[in-house]
């Protein structure tokens, strides 16, 4: 992401000026809504890297969204010298929800997105930052998900990486560099024959297609499960496929995902079967599981038997992910693009309930929204794109508040 970019254009947008230490919110009440309640916002960045130090004078943004994570209004300012802020006069309402974000050595931070709580006037929010570095030798990939779908020209394949940094270091791009000196966090390789490739959940321009693959650009935060990578494609299919996927970091587990309705049977080296999965609307998946992977290791997947495609079994094609709906609107870009959401439902009903009220992936589809909205807002997305993964992940966020009892 560029995060220059990013905070340039929301200047222009809202037309506020930095103030040191604070700033003031010019928030008139729209018609039919009640007036909100003026309140304080309080809060100190923090260097989280072992030794740093926090800098000073750092350009600090406070985002406001309402429960639809529509953006209210965002309200710049600045730290003081030992890191601390003060934003006067925020509109406080239950129905809405407070972030602060800055950008620091070519990373994004944000606090934890959070609510007023009832009666109260202030609400201090902190936001941690870490020091950048190009090393990455301590990222792993806690899991890599593997599934499959129908597609006009032959058998859809997604996979979804989530990746953990066990530093206190934020990995940015120059841990890679292409052929031709682009700075990269990571390349990843695809399959020579992989046609129609789509990054989804996340904004244009992070995501480059090389030679062999794609390479990521975005920073990956310190913390476990703290970055995730969902690309889809689609390779050509008759009764039989061998699917190689080479590890390029260490692997603590592959789940691969196969839909019953397709008709298609699965098997690999060290694969388990883990049983059947609903994903909801009727759609079961087989689940197989590989354990402990190290680089230069190889997923080998045989794939067989003759794919049920959409029309030749109404029945059969409802039950897939994508369904007769996802090729009319776009094929399976937008069908795997509807999986994503259905594997972070699966992924997060197989974690434990977490004890915060507002989990790490509240707020990170906190940050995918707004930097999906820049994306829109610069043209670089157009509407039905935009909208179809806004949608996708205000459904996962109210979906996190649901199971949080919000």
């Amino acid at each position: 992401m560029n995060t220059g970019k990013y905070a340039l254009f929301l200047l222009a947008i809202f037309l506020l000026a930095a103030t040191p230490a604070a700033a003031q919110v010019d928030n008139p009440t729209p018609e039919g809504e009640a007036a909100a309640v003026p309140g304080i916002i309080t809060g100190q960045v923090i260097n989280g890297t072992d030794g740093a130090e926090t800098p000073a004078n750092l350009e600090i943004m406070l985002h406001i969204w309402d429960r639809e994570f529509d953006e209210k209004e965002v309200v710049t300012g600045e730290t003081d010298g030992d890191g601390r802020f003060q934003f006067d006069d925020v509109p406080f309402a239950s129905d809405l929800f407070y972030a602060v974000m800055t950008t620091y050595q070519e990373a994004v931070y944000f606090s934890v997105p959070m609510p007023v709580p009832e009666g109260e006037t202030t609400l201090d929010l902190d936001v941690p930052i870490f020091e950048s570095t190009t090393d990455a030798s301590t990222v792993q990939v806690e899991a890599m998900h593997i599934f499959f779908d129908i597609d006009p020209g032959g058998l859809g394949v997604g996979e979804a990486y989530t990746l953990s940094n066990l530093s206190d270091r934020t990995v940015v791009a120059g841990a890679d560099t292409l052929a031709d000196g682009t700075a990269v966090t990571f390349q990843f390789d695809l399959p020579p024959e992989a046609a129609n490739v789509s990054f989804n959940r996340s904004r244009d321009g992070r995501f480059l297609r090389t030679p062999d693959g794609f390479a990521d650009t975005a920073p990956l935060l310190p913390g476990e499960s703290s970055g995730q990578i969902l690309v889809t494609y689609a390779l050509p299919y008759n009764d039989n496929l061998t699917l190689e996927r080479p590890i390029i970091l260490p692997t603590k587990q592959v789940n691969i995902l196969l839909p019953t309705a397709l008709g298609l049977s699965l098997s690999g080296d060290n694969m388990v079967y883990s049983g059947q999965q609903e994903m909801g609307e009727g759609v079961l998946v087989d689940v197989y599981t590989i354990e402990g992977l190290a680089v230069g290791d190889t997923v080998q997947l045989d794939v067989s038997g003759k794919l049920v495609m959409p029309g030749s079994d109404p029945a059969a094609a409802k039950s897939s992910l994508s369904g007769q709906q996802g090729f009319a609107v776009g094929g399976i870009v937008l069908g795997l693009a509807l999986i994503g959401v259905g594997l972070w439902w699966y992924l997060r009903l197989r974690q434990p309930e977490p004890e915060e009220t507002f989990p790490e992936e509240f707020e990170e589809i906190v940050e995918q929204i707004a930097q999906l909205d820049e994306a829109h807002e610069q043209q670089e997305i157009n509407d039905e794109q935009y909208q179809t993964q806004r949608d996708i992940l205000r459904e996962q966020a109210r979906e996190i508040l649901v199971m949080n009892g919000d």
